[in-house]
């Protein structure tokens, strides 16, 4: 039962769309506004790790390894960094600039 997103080409929002047969043509209209003019776009797909793969990879890298203790906000904020890279997604702008605000103000 696949899931398929269009941007409309009016007003530039994601519509997603539900389909129940993956043979059934897909006649979408934006959620936003209302506009017929959408473009497919490519999905992405997410898998789920434990976390002790995260600590200790075993293909051999090295993982995350144990968070740092707290005293060094940079290095706390590089692992929290590199702890998003590894959970298959993108955090967006808004983690980075919070990441980067504790580890100037060293509030972590």
């Amino acid at each position: 039962m696949p899931i398929y997103e269009y941007r409309c080409q009016h007003c530039q929002k994601v519509t997603s769309v539900f389909q129940r047969k993956m043979n059934t043509a897909v006649a979408a209209t934006c959620q936003h506004c209302g506009g017929g003019d959408l473009a497919r776009m490519m999905s992405t797909f997410a898998f789920q790790r434990s976390v002790d793969d995260l600590y200790d990879d075993p293909f051999g890298d090295d993982g995350l390894g144990e968070p740092p203790d707290g005293s060094d906000p940079q290095a706390m904020a590089e692992w929290a960094r590199r702890m998003g890279g590894e959970m298959g997604g993108d955090m967006g702008s808004g983690f980075d600039d919070a990441l980067d605000d504790m580890a100037a103000d060293g509030d972590f």
